[in-house]
C-alpha cells in the first residue's frame, strides 16, 4: 500500500503549492509489471507465493491510475509517468533462491543506478513535457496498457485512496 498511497497523500499534500507554481509538474516513477495486473484489493492485502510482486504490481496500476486522474482533475499541472528501465539494485538480495538466481542472470542487462537516473532528471527538468504522457528510458514515449487508461477504474482507485488517507474526495473530470 505504501508504494502507492505514499506517492498519493505525498501529491495531494503538495497541490497547494503545485498550483502556485509557474511549472506546475509531477512525475511518478512507474514499471511495466503493471500490465499485468487488472484490479487493485482495497484493503492492499495480497497472500500467496507470490504476493511481493503482486502488491508490486498492484501498486504500479494503482499510480497509473492515480496519475490520470490528477492530470484530469488539474489540467494545469503537466502530470507524467516515467519507467526508468530496469535498474541493479540491492533489492533481490532478500528474495528466495530462485528469484536471486533470475536476477543474477538478468542482472547484465540492467542500468546502473546512475544510468537509470537520467529518465527521471529528463522528466523533471524538461522545459516542455508532452503531459499525460508515459516516458521509457529505452523507447523515448510509449503506450500505457489499457487497462490503466481505465477512468472508471481510476476514479474508483482515487476515492478508496482518499477514504484510506482521509483527504476529502476532489470532484470532477
Amino acid at each position: 500500500a505504501l508504494n502507492f498511497l505514499g506517492h498519493f497523500h505525498l501529491a495531494q499534500e503538495l497541490l497547494p503549492e503545485l498550483k502556485k507554481s509557474q511549472v506546475p509538474r509531477v512525475v511518478f516513477v512507474n514499471a511495466e509489471q503493471h500490465i499485468v495486473e487488472t484490479s487493485v484489493d482495497p484493503h492492499f492485502v495480497y497472500s500467496g507465493r507470490i504476493a511481493a510482486f503482486a502488491a508490486y504490481h498492484k501498486s504500479k496500476l494503482a499510480l497509473l491510475w492515480y496519475a490520470h486522474k490528477l492530470a484530469r482533475l488539474h489540467p494545469e499541472i503537466c502530470v507524467v509517468s516515467l519507467k526508468p528501465d530496469t535498474i541493479k539494485s540491492r533489492s533481490g538480495e532478500a528474495r528466495g533462491v530462485i528469484e536471486r538466481s533470475i536476477v543474477s542472470i538478468f542482472s547484465p542487462f540492467f542500468l546502473s543506478q546512475e544510468q537509470g537516473l537520467h529518465i527521471a532528471i529528463h522528466c523533471s527538468t524538461l522545459p516542455k513535457l508532452e503531459r499525460g504522457r508515459y516516458y521509457y528510458e529505452v523507447r523515448g514515449m510509449t503506450s500505457f496498457s489499457p487497462i490503466s487508461r481505465d477512468a472508471h477504474k481510476a476514479d474508483e482507485s482515487y476515492e478508496l485512496a482518499c477514504s484510506l488517507c482521509k483527504i476529502a474526495l476532489e470532484r470532477g473530470r
